[in-house]
C-alpha cells in the first residue's frame, strides 16, 4: 500500500518549463501597473544627429534546463537562453515606449545575459530574483542588474516582475543613457569606463595585498521558501570568518531544517577586509544535501 502511495505521489511529480508563462506574464499590462512604471520620452533628451536607437542583443547561450524552484513534488526551470530572449524582445519594447528605435542597422549595441535566477516560495506568495549582466562592448561598459520582489501570483508572474525591474533599471541608468542618447563622446566614455576598471582592480589588489580577511554578512538556508534572510549567518561566520577562503558544506541535519518539506537553497553572503564590496554566492535546492559553497577572498 506504501508502495503504490508512494508511486502515485511520484507520478503526480510536476516538472515544468515556466518560460512561457513569464512571457505570457510580460506581454500584460501587470508588471507596469504593479511598480507604477512610466515610460520617459527619452527622445527630447537625445543630442544625437539622428533620431536615439539602440539593438539589443541577446548572448546568453545556455539550452538547458535551469532549475529556480524545485520541492518535494514539483521542480519548475527555464531555459536561460529562451528566457533572455524573452528579456530582450521585452527591453526592445520598453526602449520603443521611450521613443528609442530598434533596428539591425543601428550602431549602438548592448547585449545581455542571464547571471542567476531563482524562485522563492511561502505559504501566501511567490517570490523571484535575478540578475542581468549588460555590456556595452563600444565603450567597454559592463553591469549586473539585480532585482527581487514577491507577489501574490504564482511564479511565472514573479519572475516576470523581477525581469521588469531589472531591464528599467537598465533604461534609468544614466552610463546607459549618455552612450544611447549622445550626450557624451564615445571616446570619453570609453576612457571613464576603462577608470572605473582600473580602480577596481586597484582595489581587489589592495586587498588581496593587504591580507583580506573573509567577513560573513549573511548565510541564509531556504530563502526561497520564505525564512528570514541570515536566519543562519552565525554557523557560517563561526566557520569562515578571518579565513581567505573557505570550502562550506551545507548540512541540513548540522544547521537545522528551517522550512521542512520545502527543497532550499543556500545563500551566502560575506566582505573582504577593509573592502566594503559585497559579495554573493549559491547553491541552488537540494543545498542541504553537503553541498559545498566556497566563500574567497583572494
Amino acid at each position: 500500500m506504501v508502495l503504490i502511495a508512494s508511486l502515485l505521489f511520484i507520478s503526480c511529480a510536476v516538472n515544468k518549463d515556466v518560460t512561457p508563462l513569464i512571457n505570457d506574464n510580460l506581454r500584460t499590462t501587470s508588471p507596469y501597473f504593479a511598480y507604477g512604471t512610466k515610460p520617459i520620452n527619452l527622445k527630447i533628451q537625445s543630442k544625437c544627429v539622428q533620431a536615439p536607437s539602440v539593438r539589443i542583443r541577446n548572448i546568453e547561450n545556455r539550452m538547458e534546463n535551469y532549475t529556480i524552484f524545485k520541492s518535494p513534488n514539483q521542480t519548475f526551470y527555464i531555459i536561460p537562453s529562451e528566457l533572455m530572449n524573452v528579456a530582450a524582445n521585452y527591453l526592445k519594447e520598453a526602449y520603443r515606449k521611450c521613443r528609442v528605435e530598434d533596428g539591425n542597422n543601428h550602431d549602438k549595441f548592448i547585449d545581455i545575459s542571464m547571471k542567476m535566477a531563482y524562485a522563492s516560495h511561502s505559504i501566501w506568495s511567490r517570490g523571484a530574483t535575478i540578475e542581468i549582466n549588460v555590456s556595452i562592448p563600444e565603450i567597454g561598459y559592463e553591469e549586473f542588474y539585480h532585482a527581487e520582489d514577491w507577489t501574490g501570483k504564482d511564479h511565472g508572474a514573479a519572475v516576470a516582475y523581477v525581469i521588469h525591474d531589472a531591464l528599467w533599471q537598465i533604461i534609468n541608468d544614466p552610463n546607459v543613457q549618455d552612450y544611447i542618447l549622445c550626450r557624451e563622446d564615445i571616446n570619453y566614455l570609453k576612457a571613464k569606463n576603462d577608470k572605473v576598471r582600473n580602480i577596481t582592480e586597484a582595489n581587489k589588489n589592495t586587498v588581496k595585498s593587504s591580507g583580506g580577511k573573509i567577513k560573513v554578512v549573511a548565510g541564509t538556508y531556504g530563502q526561497n521558501c520564505g525564512v528570514s534572510k541570515g536566519n543562519k549567518t552565525e554557523h557560517l561566520a563561526n566557520e569562515c570568518n578571518g579565513k581567505t577562503k573557505c570550502e562550506y558544506v551545507v548540512k541540513t541535519f548540522v544547521i537545522g531544517d528551517p522550512y521542512f518539506g520545502c527543497a532550499k537553497n543556500y545563500i551566502a553572503e560575506w566582505k573582504c577586509g577593509a573592502d566594503q564590496t559585497l559579495h554573493t554566492s549559491m547553491i541552488p535546492p537540494e543545498a542541504g544535501w553537503s553541498s559545498t559553497i566556497t566563500l574567497s577572498c583572494e
